[in-house]
């Protein structure tokens, strides 16, 4: 077990993974690695374009029951046919326009990453409500069985917006407004071996494991027309985004 002052230097070095590295571009670009600094100084956001209609399907998770619908465990974050909801086979799912993706540069020795893991996360949209879904990703270099490499989820969270401030009131989301949210992520126990990158993905969907948000704002159970939402995730010294979680020291 960590001692404060180690959990306090684990947060310190995590929160030094700040979300001030560029979105992967469409056009192959690696994108740049994530800042092993303090946090940017300059403000950022990314968009992702939230179409109800096409979420990002689910590849693997907690998931104890669903098949064939829905299965659990550890995969590559690769469409496929095995999986439902999937359109386009082979395809990362940090290539679709709406997930962004931050890694960090290959680590140059063994992190065991045990315990809670939560992002905090400033965010805005342009819809009265919408869902934000963090994952923790293992990603593998390439080579061998993997020539394009393989990222291995290994937990995840949801938030629905309108539940940020409490699960018992619900309250909408201001056109444009910029909120802290945290995403609380299943604690977790894996260690990320050297050459590996940490990965985070941050999107508005994981279809079916979670019911898709219409971003209408309507109740749950009311029927609504999705339509589709402009999410933003912000980060720089005033929006410090960030995901915080407990590295074990070698005994």
């Amino acid at each position: 077990m960590l001692s404060p002052e180690q959990e306090q230097q684990a947060i310190a070095l995590i929160r030094g993974f700040a979300m001030d590295a560029p979105l992967r571009a469409k056009s192959g670009h690696q994108g740049t690695a994530m800042a092993l600094a303090p946090l940017a100084h300059v403000l950022y956001s990314r968009i992702m374009r939230h179409d109800p209609t096409d979420p990002v399907p689910t590849i693997g998770g907690a998931i104890t029951s669903g098949a064939p619908v829905m299965e659990g465990g550890a995969f590559d974050q690769r469409e496929s046919k095995r999986f439902f909801g999937c359109r386009q086979p082979g395809r990362a799912l940090d290539q679709r326009g709406d997930v962004v993706s931050f890694r960090s540069a290959p680590l140059t020795e063994d992190l065991q990453v045990v315990g809670p893991v939560r992002a905090r996360l400033w965010v805005s949209t342009d819809r009265p409500d919408t869902d934000f879904v963090v994952k923790l990703i293992d990603e593998y270099p390439p080579g061998g069985d993997w020539p394009e490499g393989f990222a291995m989820n290994i937990t995840d969270g949801i938030l629905r917006l309108r539940f940020r401030e409490s699960f018992e009131r619900a309250v909408l989301a201001e056109a444009g407004h910029v909120y802290a949210i945290e995403v609380t992520l299943a604690p977790t126990a894996n260690r990320f071996i050297r050459g590996h990158r940490l990965r985070i993905d941050v999107a508005s969907s994981n279809f079916p494991r979670f019911d898709v948000n219409p971003n209408t704002g309507a109740p749950a159970g009311v029927p609504s027309t999705p339509v589709v939402a402009i999410n933003r995730l912000h980060s720089g010294a005033t929006t410090p985004s960030h995901i915080e979680l407990y590295v074990r020291s070698e005994p």
